[in-house]
């Protein structure tokens, strides 16, 4: 086991955990309704010392500019606004997680 995945907690967050055999990374990600709705990608990687897990967040549109016409991108950046203006939500709380609860490259050594 490399990782435990999870959703549904509202908060990014990547945490090792330890076990008798070494230990392995809890990963979870934030809902794609709070700020700053992104998603996550995974993969993993065979190295010379064991295994590297690599996860990132993904956008789901690159406009910015929520008056664009004739893009999707309009009605994105829109939904990412009010996400952000939610004051229930994630980002007064911090949700969004630290730096490395976001992008990170994680570890296993092999047994």
């Amino acid at each position: 086991v490399l990782a435990v995945v999870a959703g549904n907690s509202h908060r990014n967050r990547v945490r090792p955990r330890s076990t008798a055999r070494g230990g392995y990374w809890q990963i979870s990600t934030s809902s794609l309704a709070d700020h700053p709705q992104q998603a996550r990608a995974l993969r993993v990687r065979r190295t010379a010392a064991g295994y590297a897990l690599e996860t990132w967040m993904l956008d789901h549109d690159g406009d910015t500019d929520p008056t664009s016409s004739g893009s999707t991108g309009g009605l994105a950046a829109a939904a990412r606004e009010l996400a952000f203006l939610d004051a229930q939500g994630g980002r007064p709380q911090g949700f969004a997680g630290a730096p490395g609860d976001r992008n990170a490259r994680l570890f296993v050594a092999a047994r």
